[in-house]
């Protein structure tokens, strides 16, 4: 209570005692964008401020009706509009041009001067939120913009100097510091935020992690830096077992998924986030310092599963631990600009696989490794292709991946099986089972009379059959999904024995269920597995057999075609997979092992 009774007291004296910007203002007017825009800061002589570290920055809009606060950074030197007072607030908005009271060096040495009282308390709430965002101003104007090149004050004196007190500060963070003021609950303190630039500053220096993390709790973080470039922006909430796991993942990862993907244009690092961590009020502070970033959810390695394969996959793995899915799908997002910038080099063969599949694939779901996600979604969201099928799949299991594509190709086992005609009397056809794939809970219902009854008035009930407790009616009468709707599903697959459920079918389906093949899947894997083989290799990496968020890889040998194309795998314990091509990259045929390819566990 006490603490958060300072933080209240800091934030109104610094409401109180905010300074007026410099030069002319004009009120209730705001500026163009076109430079950027930060929000959440104090007054409109920080929004100036900060107008003098953004390169290219000529005037300022800061908009105090906003709830965010937001501050405009223009190129150009008059106002955009004028702005209405919808509100109390007056003035809503102000306009001004960039000033040169404000220089980097004074800028910067006043934030480290302030930053060393994080520890003493004495810089706490929105003063200390301001300082950080000072100090993320400076940090990506020099690293990333090189706006301050030329200043010689800067870049001799003043940011060494402020290297060295960053270190010290950092080296100086005691355990009732770090418990106190810079733990992840203690967001709102805005100290672990200023640390968080601190850390950044000594990466651009330093070139390593050694004084960016020097505290013991930290080893994981700096080795995921050292030894992968990646910037973990957690605010200290990954416990040691989710680190290990996101240490192993990115470690074997091929060196080109790193530097030509994740890495790419860096300069030096990558970010990765877990925004939730730093969220006070709602609101998550600009934690980027780096051209690469990306945002995982606020979860721990082994708090919950999540399976990224639709129901046809024969013999599926175990679900994937939900942190590692994130991580790999966020991550595999960066694999889209080994395929651009491969075009862009005169390489075009990613991306014309990439169209040409894209292009192929339009009007089907089945098309699709994930097909639960389904052709529209793809075909509108491009961008979301490689993200969900490596990172969801791929990076998971990928012979499961595999035998989906083979599967989808060829059924030379599937036929659709024979379901009673029912009019009016629910049948128990599957005792001690459940449904797989729920569609609607109805509720408590007494009966399966009652709840077959119920699911023929309910809209939201489409298929043919219920699942009712046979022991605790509290948890309600089920209605299963359409089986029309899954492509090429087996009754294996439709059902899990459970004690406590019994299916009743309560109607004749409408249509019966369809499986028609289609090499694209098999496709889409080969694009897949050309994406993640280094250029010049014919070794690839598998990924199978998770455990605690870690998935082991197994080295594939491939071969190609006359025209480049892969027409072979040899893989452990699958044997040789041979594929040939009807038209450029369609596939025409796949060897019948494909549909049971499988890498045990060791």
């Amino acid at each position: 209570m006490k603490s958060t009774i300072i933080v209240h007291i800091l934030t109104l004296l610094s409401l109180v005692i905010a300074r007026e910007p410099v030069g002319d203002v004009q009120l209730n007017k705001d500026s163009h964008w076109d430079v950027g825009f930060l929000d959440w800061l104090s007054s409109a002589y920080e929004c100036q401020r900060a107008c003098s570290l953004q390169k290219d920055c000529n005037s300022w809009g800061y908009n105090a009706h906003r709830a965010d606060r937001r501050c405009h950074f223009s190129n150009r030197t008059t106002p955009r509009a004028d702005v209405t007072c919808e509100n109390e607030i007056t003035p809503c908005s102000y306009f001004g041009l960039r000033s040169d009271t404000f220089t980097p060096s004074s800028i910067l040495s006043e934030a480290m001067s302030k930053a060393s009282g994080v520890c003493t308390g004495e810089l706490q709430g929105e003063e200390a939120f301001n300082v950080a965002s000072d100090l993320n101003s400076i940090i990506r104007s020099h690293y990333l913009d090189n706006a301050f090149a030329d200043d010689i004050e800067f870049t001799g004196t003043v940011l060494p100097a402020a290297v060295e007190s960053a270190a010290t500060i950092l080296q100086g963070e005691t355990g009732e510091c770090y418990r106190e003021y810079t733990k992840h609950i203690h967001a709102c303190k805005y100290g672990s935020y200023i640390f968080h630039q601190l850390r950044a500053l000594l990466l651009y220096n330093d070139g390593n992690a050694k004084r960016a993390w020097p505290k013991k709790r930290n080893k994981f973080r700096k080795k995921l830096f050292n030894k992968r470039k990646i910037f973990i922006a957690d605010n200290g909430f990954f416990t040691k077992k989710s680190l290990r796991s996101l240490l192993t993942f990115y470690n074997r990862l091929d060196p080109h998924l790193r530097l030509d993907g994740i890495l790419y244009d860096g300069p030096l690092f990558a970010t990765q986030t877990v925004r939730d961590a730093w969220t006070c009020e709602g609101s998550s502070p600009n934690l980027s310092v780096s051209n690469r970033g990306y945002n995982v959810f606020k979860t721990q390695v082994g708090d919950s599963v999540e399976n990224g394969f639709p129901t046809d996959t024969p013999n599926p793995p175990p679900a994937a631990d939900l942190q590692m899915v994130v991580t790999r799908h966020e991550v595999a997002h960066q694999f889209d600009r080994i395929m651009y910038n491969r075009n862009n080099d005169g390489d075009t063969k990613l991306y014309d696989m990439f169209i040409s599949l894209k292009e192929a694939s339009k009007g089907s779901d089945s098309n699709w490794l994930r097909s639960q996600v389904g052709d529209d979604y793809f075909q509108g969201a491009p961008q979301e292709i490689i993200a969900s099928h490596i990172g969801n799949q791929y990076l998971h299991s990928t012979t499961a991946q595999l035998r989906l594509a083979a599967t989808r190709f060829q059924h030379p086992t599937w036929t659709p099986w024979e379901q009673d005609s029912i009019v009016e009397i629910p049948t128990n056809t599957h005792p001690n089972h459940q449904c797989s794939y729920e569609s609607k809970n109805l509720g408590n219902i007494a009966t399966a009379e009652e709840c077959a009854s119920a699911a023929l008035a309910d809209s939201g009930c489409t298929g043919n059959v219920i699942m009712f407790p046979n022991q605790y009616k509290s948890w309600g009468c089920r209605c299963c999904k359409a089986i029309d709707t899954m492509p090429c599903v087996t009754e294996e697959q439709l059902y899990i024995g459970h004690e406590s459920w019994d299916i009743y079918q309560y109607k004749t389906p409408d249509v019966k269920p369809t499986c028609s093949s289609t090499g694209l899947p098999m496709s889409w894997f080969l694009f897949n597995v050309e994406l993640m083989t280094p250029v010049g290799s014919s070794i690839v990496k598998f990924y199978e057999n998770e455990v605690n968020g870690k998935a082991k890889t197994y080295e594939v040998s491939l071969g190609r075609d006359a025209q480049g194309r892969i027409n072979m795998l040899q893989i452990a314990n699958c044997g040789t997979i041979d594929i040939t091509y009807s038209q450029d990259y369609i596939v025409d045929s796949v060897s019948e092992n494909a549909w049971t390819c499988f890498i045990p566990p060791e």
